[in-house]
Formats: C-alpha cells, sequence, structure tokens
C-alpha cells in the first residue's frame, strides 16, 4: 500500500489503494454525518448499495424458502 505523507498507514490512503477510482456519490452527506448514529449510517449505506439481507435477496441465493409477509402471512 501507498503510505500518507507523513509515512504512515492511514485507512484512508489504505481504501484509496483498493479503490483508486474514487466515485463520487450524491447520498454522501447524508449517510455519513455526525447526527445520525453508526448503526444507522451504517444500514442506510447497505441501503445505498443494494446490499441489505431482505426476503427478496436471501430468496434468490436460496437461503430461506418462504418468501410471505411475517406481519399479514
Amino acid at each position: 500500500w501507498c503510505s500518507s505523507n507523513t509515512g504512515r498507514y492511514s485507512l484512508k490512503e489504505g481504501y484509496k489503494w483498493l479503490h483508486p477510482d474514487g466515485i463520487a456519490v450524491n447520498w454522501y452527506h447524508f449517510v455519513w454525518n455526525i447526527i445520525s448514529p453508526g448503526k444507522v449510517s451504517f444500514h442506510c449505506w447497505l441501503a445505498m448499495q443494494g446490499r441489505l439481507k431482505t426476503l427478496d435477496r436471501l430468496s434468490k441465493v436460496q437461503t430461506i424458502a418462504n418468501t410471505g409477509c411475517y406481519l399479514c402471512k
């Protein structure tokens, strides 16, 4: 990996090394802000990436068979 200007490893520089594209997204400040708790920000980030483990997604990878509504059956 590339080190930072100080010669020490930083998470930011490691991420830049892994993803050199650095594609900007328009929802960044909505998800990662000082007001939102970390858990909420993380779940919003997963949702924006389309990575939440919803019943639809779990049924596609055959983890579950029943995709019916838990509330109304």
